[in-house]
């Protein structure tokens, strides 16, 4: 483990000094972060006393938008479309990973032939976490 953290620190463009850097910052994101969800609640709660949704101070206006996330139940749908008689006109066939499992399990379906016909690469975005250690 030390040959990579020496093999790090010897990088032209990761040192020492970069990654205390990023680690200061990333802390300060997370206070900056906290200190903004609790000044937001002040602030969208003056503009409510105040019924407003807009409100210059000075130079800076400020905005409270409120997004609507309201949406269908999919599962009272589905009943209503079965109690007014379209149901079978909205449900669309799903796969069943547990009957492949299955047929994978039994042989009845060669895994190396689906996977060289259905696997698709993918990976997410790398992640950087930094955590001071304690000496």
């Amino acid at each position: 483990m030390q040959d990579l953290v020496n093999a790090i620190n010897n990088t032209s463009e990761v040192n020492q000094e970069l990654i205390e850097e990023y680690f200061k910052r990333n802390e300060r994101r997370k206070e900056d972060e906290k200190w903004l969800k609790e000044y937001r609640k002040l602030i969208v709660n003056e503009l409510e006393k105040l019924g407003r949704d807009v409100l210059d101070f000075g130079n800076i206006r400020v905005s409270v938008t409120i997004p609507d996330t309201s949406k269908f139940d999919k599962e009272k749908v589905l009943e209503f479309a079965e109690k007014n008689g379209f149901k079978d006109k909205v449900i669309k066939e799903e796969l069943d990973e547990d009957k492949l499992v299955q047929l994978i399990e039994s042989g009845e379906v060669d895994l190396e032939k689906l996977k060289e016909y259905a696997w698709v690469e993918s990976t997410g975005s790398p992640r950087v976490t930094l955590k001071e250690i304690k000496r």
